[in-house]
């Protein structure tokens, strides 16, 4: 008889606990948004996939995915080159984001350049801020304005072909520019 009642006992439990149980992970109703409340695991070999137009978003942060850049005359043998932190659906996002900066000969960004530009190479002025320079007038860190952007100045004589590549520290995003033109300078 004991053991009857222990058993009882232990069926009323779990039944009283199945009753409360809240399910963590489920599908909202009409399926248009999944919660995960525990641990998504992805495993070897698996991976996540935003397709284009999507955002992935930390702690309700849109994650950056990708830099654009768009390169103008400004004043005398200046480029003036635009870099902007975007998010997966071409959106640019507002922050501070810090960013490493550095001309190259390649247009895949490989190594620094061998020319040395005869001007600065810096942020223009009010268009982000430069932290350090790490090989003068080639690579610097820096911070872009509120705005999600920053503007490289760079002032050439010879009007250099450079080709302008960034990444966000940290390995967010990483990008090139197209290979800065003669047109691109200011006369």
């Amino acid at each position: 008889m004991k053991r009857l009642w222990i058993i009882l006992i232990l069926f009323v439990g779990a039944v009283v606990a199945w009753g409360s149980y809240a399910t963590l992970n489920y599908t909202e109703q009409g399926g248009a948004r999944q919660v995960i409340g525990g641990q998504l695991d992805i495993v070897s070999g698996g991976e996540l996939d935003v397709e284009s137009g999507g955002a992935l978003k930390l702690k309700g942060t849109a994650v950056p995915s990708t830099l654009s850049f768009a390169a103008a005359a400004g004043g005398a043998n200046v480029c003036e080159v635009t870099i902007s932190v975007k998010d997966n659906a071409g959106n640019v996002l507002a922050g501070n984001w810090p960013l490493i900066v550095w001309l190259s000969d390649d247009a895949g960004g490989e190594g620094l350049t061998s020319t040395t530009a005869s001007g600065t190479v810096q942020a223009k002025s009010n268009e982000g801020a430069d932290l350090t320079a790490l090989t003068a007038k080639k690579h610097l860190t820096c911070v872009c304005k509120d705005a999600g952007t920053y503007v490289l100045e760079i002032t050439d004589s010879a009007k250099t072909g450079f080709y302008v590549s960034a990444a966000i520290c940290g390995g967010l995003a990483h990008g090139v520019s197209a290979q800065v033109q003669t047109a691109d300078y200011g006369s």
